[in-house]
């Protein structure tokens, strides 16, 4: 993964990440949405995909820009 900013984490980092914040939040209180799919490209057992994520919480919203390689 790489942020915004500009850091990049491997799957294990991403992973333990998503591991220790299970569960952390009140799930009435947290909400993803995933909007805006966009298939950019396949090929075999591939696939690069670009969305829109938007996460919100009784203090703010806030939205992002992903593309991912899926294989």
């Amino acid at each position: 993964m790489v942020t915004p900013g500009g850091a990049c984490h491997g799957y294990a980092d991403v992973v333990d990440a998503i591991r220790e914040q299970y569960d952390d939040r009140d799930p009435d209180a947290f909400e993803i949405e995933i909007r805006n799919v966009e298939m950019r490209y396949t090929l075999d057992e591939h696939a690069l995909v670009r969305y829109e994520e938007w996460q919100r919480t009784p203090a703010e919203t806030t939205g992002r820009l992903s593309t991912v390689l899926f294989e």
